[in-house]
């Protein structure tokens, strides 16, 4: 299984968003772990991103976030 590392400016960031939206929490869990398990999985829409960030991937918390 792989070992996510997460910035300090990413977990500052998630900190604040689940003070907005306590009922997401769950569903980063559940995210963090399918990243753990699987990158490629269908539920978190992984994609790779351009321009500055063309070296980082992002996926999906779900349509509503």
């Amino acid at each position: 299984m792989r070992k996510l590392l997460l910035p300090k400016s990413f977990e500052n960031r998630l900190g604040l968003f689940l003070k907005k939206h306590p009922d997401a929490e769950k569903r980063v869990e559940s995210v963090f772990d399918l990243l753990r398990k699987n990158l490629n999985d269908p539920l978190l829409k992984t994609h790779k991103l351009s321009g500055k960030l063309k070296k980082l991937w992002a996926c999906s918390l779900g349509y509503e976030y």
